[in-house]
């Protein structure tokens, strides 16, 4: 019977993209976009295909369409008090498929979009690598009528506060962070915050990307701002230069796990805001010094959605808060795509907190 349901559900939602827009003028609803981010979410979501090999699945992920998962409820607007009703929407492709063939997948977050608007949504979030598949939802504006956003702006904003928070607990111990994926549209912006922060006792900044002109224009851009403190800036592609780092920040959107044991010094903090992790559990239960912070999360008990994302209790994504949050502020002037820009941090930090959402770091 449950295998019925799900694909009368997955065929209604192949048809809805083709009828009439169900668009409420009355109602700002939103709608995020998500991913299995391996093998094994994909197998929750349709246990019956356990019995086919890895490669059958991976072929039929590929050619299936967007699904909706789950409405999401629980916000109210401060703008007028009335409910704000969202809808998760999948995109059929594992992160590992995504980032294999990202014109692809760009194509399936095009078609999940559109049928975000179909559904009635008047914003449309972009969560884990839909939103780096598509320079940051750059690639979704015009090919839209409805307004986009990365959720990658709070997500740094909450990265941010946490690294803040830790640094204020930590006292003179933190010396030097690395911010691995530095070039990237969260770490930039998480990098940034750290070289113009006067309230920590960090004196280097370890810049890792994989691309060492990419790091050479940050290096720039960072020495430039007006804001700067004295800080030693130091840019690399060596992943072994880690071990310098008394605090490693993981932003990179990269498959697989990057963090080795003999890259990390002993003690060594470790805050991880990627999905999905790319610390992986291995090195944590065989490495029992380490510090992990799993980043990148809100606490938000009073939201319900029925889908299990393999998050804690009472917590969600920073990328889907902020488009919840923009949802609520009625936005009608687009959202936030592209790179963050950290000057935005501020201003989201004070949204985030005015609907009662804070971070759910420990």
């Amino acid at each position: 019977m449950k295998i019925i349901k799900l694909i009368a559900r997955d065929i209604r939602d192949l048809f809805v993209r083709l009828l009439p827009d169900r668009s409420d003028p009355k109602e700002y609803n939103f709608a995020f976009i998500v991913h299995p981010r391996n093998m094994r979410d994909v197998l929750e979501k349709y246990p019956f295909l356990k019995i086919f090999p890895e490669k059958v699945v991976e072929f039929f992920l590929r050619h299936h369409w967007p699904m909706v998962v789950t409405d999401i409820r629980g916000l109210q607007s401060r703008i007028d008090g009335a409910p704000v009703r969202g809808w998760m929407i999948a995109v059929p492709l594992t992160g590992k498929q995504m980032l294999e063939d990202k014109d692809s997948a760009r194509k399936k977050v095009l078609q999940a979009v559109a049928l975000a608007e179909k559904m009635g949504a008047k914003i449309v979030g972009l969560g884990a690598f839909t939103s780096s598949v598509t320079e940051g939802g750059k690639d979704v504006i015009g090919k839209t009528k409805i307004s986009v956003t990365s959720g990658n702006t709070l997500t740094a904003t909450i990265a941010v506060g946490d690294i803040e928070t830790y640094l204020a607990k930590a006292g003179s111990a933190i010396k030097t962070i690395a911010v691995i994926g530095a070039t990237g549209s969260i770490g930039s912006a998480i990098a940034k915050e750290i070289a113009t922060n006067t309230k920590h006792s960090v004196n280097r900044l370890i810049l890792m990307s994989r691309t060492l002109a990419n790091i050479e224009t940050l290096e720039k851009e960072i020495e430039a701002l007006p804001e700067k403190i004295k800080m030693e800036i130091i840019g690399t592609n060596d992943i072994t230069k880690v071990w310098e780092a008394d605090m490693v920040v993981v932003t990179t959107s990269a498959e697989g796990a990057v963090m080795k044991s003999e890259f990390l010094k002993e003690g060594v903090v470790i805050y991880d805001l990627t999905q999905p992790k790319n610390t992986p559990k291995e090195l944590l239960e065989k490495r029992k010094d380490i510090i992990f912070m799993d980043g990148g999360l809100i606490s938000a008990p009073q939201i319900t959605y029925k889908f299990n994302i393999g998050l804690p209790e009472g917590a969600l994504f920073s990328c889907l808060t902020e488009t919840m949050i923009l949802a609520g502020e009625r936005t009608k002037n687009g959202g936030f795509v592209g790179k963050v820009d950290y000057k935005n941090i501020p201003k989201m930090s004070e949204l985030a907190q005015s609907y009662g959402f804070h971070s759910h770091a420990k």
